[in-house]
Formats: C-alpha cells, sequence, structure tokens
C-alpha cells in the first residue's frame, strides 16, 4: 500500500449521489457501475433500485455495414444495461424517475417555483431575501435551521 504525504494531483476517486434518495457512494477508479448507479440521456443520476420497469437504454451495436449506430433496447434485467456499451449512461428518459415525475428533486421544484409561482424576478427574490435576513445566520436562526 502506498502512502502519500504530499499533494496528489492525478488522483483517480469518484463519488456518485443519486437525485432520487440522496445515497452517496464514492471510490478510487469507480464508474458508475461500481455505484449501482445509472444515468438518463438527459442527465439525471440515480440508483439502479429507482430505474423504472422495463428499462429501456440505448445501445450502439455494429450494423451489416461495420458502422455504429444507436439501438434502443428493453429489459427487466439491469444486467442487460451493464452488459452493453456505456448502458449506464444511456438510460431513456421513460425509464428515469426523475423524467417521468415520479420523484421531482428540490432544484427542479425550485425552478418551477421561480418560473410559474411567483411574480417576483430571482433578482428580486434574492434582494429582499437580502433585506430580511442580511446574512445566513440571521436566516437559520430565523427558519430553526441550526
Amino acid at each position: 500500500m502506498k502512502y502519500r504525504t504530499a499533494f496528489v494531483s492525478n488522483s483517480s476517486s469518484s463519488s456518485f449521489t443519486c437525485k432520487v434518495c440522496g445515497n452517496n457512494v464514492s471510490g478510487f477508479d469507480m464508474c458508475l457501475r461500481d455505484a449501482e448507479m445509472v444515468e438518463c440521456v438527459n442527465g439525471h443520476l440515480f440508483c439502479t433500485d429507482h430505474l423504472i420497469p422495463p428499462i429501456k437504454f440505448k445501445d450502439y451495436i455494429e450494423d451489416e455495414n461495420g458502422k455504429y449506430v444507436d439501438k434502443i433496447m428493453t429489459t427487466d434485467n439491469i444486467d442487460d444495461v451493464r452488459d452493453c456499451y456505456d448502458g449506464e449512461y444511456n438510460i431513456l428518459p421513460e425509464s428515469c424517475p426523475i423524467c417521468q415525475l415520479k420523484h421531482i428533486p428540490n432544484s427542479v421544484l425550485l425552478d418551477f417555483i421561480l418560473k410559474d409561482c411567483l411574480t417576483a424576478t430571482k433578482d428580486e427574490l434574492i434582494q429582499q431575501f437580502r433585506n430580511t435576513y442580511g446574512n445566513y445566520t440571521n436566516f437559520c436562526e430565523s427558519s430553526k435551521m441550526n
């Protein structure tokens, strides 16, 4: 085992956080498969437990002319996804709990509120927040977050 005592610039550690349950997995030389997570084509990262069956994903296959093309695949077995080229990164929206609005992350809810529910602009809300609380500590004390 190597012990490093100085700054290491070529570290190969990875960290993945599920956008559905918040599970965080990290390690060295880790990929989505190792973390038991997948990513949909719209960039939503989540644990394989949250996949909506049947699992739909894109695979890159060689056609009769020797060219690689996208092919839509459907399966009930996560191992089929893992066996194809970059399957963990090519889950289609039909199998994504976020794309299907089975789970809506707080950041998406905030975007919805800012866009569709408020008459104030984001900048106006920020200024109101600053005027009301002055700093983050006052906000935490007021909302009993500490």
